[in-house]
């Protein structure tokens, strides 16, 4: 059958056979042509043969699997050879089909297919719902949805109460704020340290402060040295305060 032409779409003479036509005059047609053409010319050489209608699958997911599509469909020949029994044989020219040849699909077309049979899959299922079970699958779902949103909100306010072990403040600062604050410096909201220690007139203080911000932001100094410096700040500020006590007393 090299002279035939695979084809869709064609004229057909009235008043013959189709598959007489397809024989001898136009030569051209789809699987089914070629199938009962090579199933007639078998049986008349003596040859049992039948038509089989299916389809025909070449395309192998990459997930291992092989996907069967419409354009699959498909019509052969299955012949009785001695020796060998039922045979297949198909007659369409193979390089008119290429979907049917053996071939692998991509992840990505694969996945799409996927998807869209789980939506087949799940609307189906949907559509064999009762009105009830159809009003508690939305209930559930609404349900699920509010879950969802709510834990989100507290993540993000977790999230933003929470300060990063690089951010939070060292334990000496409080010590120095806790006697700043006692002699009416106290810090302002988020006053950054370098300027509350560019506002006081404590210049003890001040420069505490600043000693902080370059070990806290630049690594610059060491902790336990400044601990000492600010332990020593508070404490002079204390006996300071008792002596004028004293004297009012």
């Amino acid at each position: 059958m090299t002279d035939y032409r695979y084809a869709r779409a064609f004229q057909r003479s009235p008043g013959i056979d189709p598959t007489l036509d397809f024989l001898l005059r136009e030569k051209r047609g789809h699987c089914e042509y070629f199938a009962t053409a090579f199933a007639l010319v078998a049986r008349a050489a003596g040859i049992p043969a039948r038509i089989v209608m299916g389809y025909r699958v070449g395309e192998q997911s990459p997930f291992g699997y092989y996907l069967v599509r419409d354009r699959n469909a498909h019509s052969w020949v299955e012949a009785w050879v001695l020796g060998e029994g039922w045979t297949t044989r198909d007659a369409t020219p193979s390089e008119a089909l290429p979907q049917n040849l053996d071939h692998e699909s991509s992840y990505a077309a694969s996945s799409i297919d996927a998807l869209l049979v789980g939506y087949d899959d799940l609307t189906e299922w949907l559509e064999s719902l009762t009105v009830r079970q159809t009003s508690l699958a939305w209930l559930a779902g609404f349900a699920v949805l509010v879950w969802i949103v709510v834990r989100g909100a507290r993540r993000r306010r977790t999230r933003r109460q929470t300060v990063p072990d690089d951010e939070a403040p060292l334990p000496i600062l409080q010590r120095l704020l806790t006697r700043l604050g006692r002699e009416g410096y106290a810090r302002r909201g988020d006053e950054p340290i370098e300027r509350l220690a560019a506002r006081i007139p404590d210049r003890d203080g001040a420069r505490l402060l600043d000693r902080y911000a370059a070990l806290r932001y630049g690594s610059i100094g060491d902790e336990p040295e400044l601990a000492k410096a600010i332990e020593a700040y508070a404490a002079t500020h204390r006996a300071g305060r008792q002596k004028i006590s004293d004297r009012i007393c």
